[in-house]
């Protein structure tokens, strides 16, 4: 089995998805911390697969020495980690509120002229910013940045809080302390985020301020059509994916995991509007959709009225679609 050749894939299709995310809504989201996390989160799941360090370091091409080393470092967070430029000019235009463009060039002298021009053109198009005049006169102005930052800062309070739930249903209990760790997250934020998700009975939870009582929740629910959380359903489909090709993989390859319990599938078809089995292939996800939460409201009667014994277990099941239309030539 070529397993280099699929990592490469698996690794070149992620990448798709994490430029998609960190550009969504014309955000551009930092990513200089990218590669580190991905070391520092690989090697501690290769070392939880029970390869020995020195193996480890070997499969990442390093000593032994260097490999201890390097994790230890970026697991204290004792990286060094630079601001993003893209991120140095919103703070120049926040703390200055307007700046031309010579007094841009004049401040980031040590830059490249054309990667600053292509930096303000796209802060511009985003709408952070607006510009006036032509030339080194060139006016930059923040667009409303006050309400700007209150809405982001709302934006992602909701993700965190839907995350924080979603984590809390995959791996409760937890303690809050637990939760934080798991999820790179200020205790604070935690605690303030289980205490609203308790309040609006979606979680259950101590009523002491101790950060290692245990919290759960017995359900999850991110609607389809909702703006508010769509980043945990992002996430939760993705595990789902995740840990499906992983138990397949860890009982091999060739093994009949109880007759299809664990495992996908994927077909595509060829389709046009004309097609006599169009309609019947373009509604699979919505009549899936249909199907699992009909069931999915009598096995959560059953249980409500019969508590599963603690043995139980949880069946996660995922499905997703997509349409690719032929591009239209000019």
């Amino acid at each position: 089995m070529n397993t280099t050749a699929l990592i490469d894939q698996i690794m070149r299709q992620t990448t798709v998805l994490i430029a998609q995310l960190a550009t969504s809504a014309g955000l551009r989201a930092p990513l200089a911390h990218m590669a580190d996390q991905v070391f520092v989160a690989l090697s501690r799941e290769i070392e939880a697969q029970g390869v020995s360090r020195k193996v480890a370091a070997d499969m990442f091409g390093l000593a032994l020495r260097s490999y201890q080393l390097k994790v230890q470092r970026l697991a204290a967070g004792t990286a060094p980690r630079e601001q993003p430029l893209r991120e140095a000019l919103l703070d120049l235009l926040r703390e200055r509120g307007t700046a031309t463009r010579a007094d841009i060039l004049a401040h980031f002298h040590q830059e490249d002229p054309a990667l600053l021009a292509g930096l303000l053109h796209d802060i511009v198009e985003c709408g952070f910013a607006y510009r006036t005049g032509r030339g080194d006169h060139t006016t930059f102005r923040m667009v409303d940045d006050h309400d700007r930052a209150r809405l982001a800062a709302d934006d992602a309070s909701d993700t965190r809080r839907h995350i924080v739930w979603l984590t809390t249903y995959l791996h409760g209990p937890l303690g809050a302390c637990d939760l934080a760790a798991h999820l790179g997250l200020d205790l604070d934020d935690v605690l303030d985020d289980l205490a609203r998700l308790r309040e609006e009975g979606l979680v259950d939870g101590p009523t002491d301020d101790d950060p290692a009582s245990p919290w759960r929740t017995n359900r999850v629910l991110l609607p389809t059509d909702s703006r508010a959380g769509w980043e945990a359903a992002v996430l939760d489909h993705f595990q789902a994916m995740v840990a499906a090709l992983c138990a397949k993989l860890e009982a091999g390859p060739r093994t009949d995991v109880r007759a299809d319990e664990i495992g996908g599938s994927t077909w595509s078809f060829t389709l046009h509007d004309d097609h006599p089995c169009a309609e019947e292939a373009r509604s699979l996800l919505r009549d899936t959709r249909q199907r699992i939460s009909a069931l999915r409201e009598r096995v959560s009667a059953h249980n409500d009225a019969h508590p599963p014994p603690a043995e139980s277990c949880r069946l996660t099941f995922y499905a997703g679609q997509n349409v690719q239309r032929p591009e239209r030539e000019d």
